[in-house]
């Protein structure tokens, strides 16, 4: 009896053991099918904006709750503004890609990337992921994510480029804040606003011209009346009287009047955010929005900031353009990587990005 007792036992242990297992692996089938635990991740790259501690923080937010809808995990890096031109061109040109990344200029990188690498275009899965984007974001910023018969992401943030100035400075100076508004009044602005020492060194630039990027030449060359291309886009058309009126006109505020630094044209690293807080420039004609890098690191300075219409030569122009969120080539997990752009599309989304990154919206 004891040893038919003692086999009994073993073959139960065996049999509940073998039920144990079996119940473990069902269930493990299951919820790896439904991917409710760790097993579908996706890479994210994203521009930073503001301070790393409060866009980690939202990001982190963010990614935590896509987890638990999802079960779908985003490993999330930010890109400094400093590498982002390099990083994209690199990763049109064959680099190891994110499956979604935070990007711009859509037409160059998808250009460049030749239908194999860079931004991939994603109209085909819109429908069944982001059905209403047609309806929920306004028709201009759409613009810079449509190009040749491609849909490539979602714009998620406006750039527009107002006049930026110190109201405190131009009081200072004994000049009307709200009579700054043509190519003339800002160098008479710019030589009342430029400081100088004992010495004669510039201690206040009175006008800030923009960086050794193309786009801070464009205000500049519209306000002439001329433009960058031919009507059909097919010919530059820089060398034009409006052309070399613009250009003259930057060359003679740094070299014939001398009311502004040529350090942005020079140097990649210079920072005109920075200086304006600083004080050492007065007028930011070319510029994006400064609300949040103020409240942030010089809240001082919020009340005595203006921000207007551009400034008028023949017309008065300006322009805007769209960051957006996309997919790139050689994507992981095509499925997970449009679900999560569908999460960043949701109108609560959208909103919780631009008020944490002090950005404005283009989504209704």
């Amino acid at each position: 009896m004891g040893d038919k007792f003692k086999k009994s036992r073993f073959y139960e242990r065996i049999n509940r053991g073998f039920m144990v297992v079996t119940t473990i692996f069902l269930f493990l089938v299951f919820v790896v099918g439904a991917g409710l635990i760790e097993g579908r991740e996706i890479d994210f790259w994203m521009m930073l904006y503001t301070d790393h501690a409060t866009q980690n923080k939202l990001i982190k937010e963010l990614t935590t709750e896509f987890a638990a809808e999802t079960g779908i995990k985003v490993n999330y890096e930010f890109i400094n503004w400093a590498q982002a031109r390099e990083k994209m061109t690199m990763l049109s040109l064959g680099a190891e890609a994110p499956d979604v990344a935070d990007m711009f200029w859509s037409y160059t990188f998808s250009d460049l990337g030749r239908g194999k690498y860079g931004p991939m275009p994603i109209e085909e899965y819109i429908d069944d992921y982001i059905p209403d984007l047609e309806e929920r974001w306004f028709a201009s910023s759409l613009v810079d994510v449509k190009y040749k018969g491609h849909l490539y992401g979602i714009p998620w943030r406006i750039d527009v480029r107002p006049l930026v100035y110190r109201k405190d400075f131009a009081e200072e100076a004994g000049l009307d804040p709200n009579s700054l508004s043509t190519w003339d009044d800002l160098v008479t602005w710019g030589e009342k606003l430029t400081k100088r020492d004992a010495s004669g060194k510039v201690i206040r630039w009175g006008v800030g011209i923009g960086g050794d990027l193309a786009q801070y030449f464009y205000n500049w060359i519209w306000q002439a009346g001329g433009s960058f291309m031919n009507e059909d886009y097919t010919e530059p058309t820089l060398d034009s009287e409006a052309g070399r009126e613009a250009l003259q006109f930057l060359v003679d505020l740094v070299h014939k009047y001398k009311i502004a630094p040529i350090d942005p044209a020079l140097d990649p690293s210079y920072d005109w955010g920075a200086e304006y807080v600083a004080g050492h420039l007065a007028i930011l004609p070319v510029t994006g929005s400064l609300k949040k890098f103020i409240e942030q690191n010089a809240p001082h300075l919020t009340n005595v900031t203006v921000a207007r219409e551009p400034l008028k030569k023949k017309v008065r122009v300006s322009f805007q353009g769209a960051g957006y969120f996309g997919l790139l080539y050689g994507v992981k997990d095509l499925d997970a990587a449009m679900q999560w752009l569908s999460f960043l599309a949701r109108t609560d989304v959208q909103l919780r990005l631009a008020k944490a990154l002090g950005q404005l919206t283009p989504c209704k």
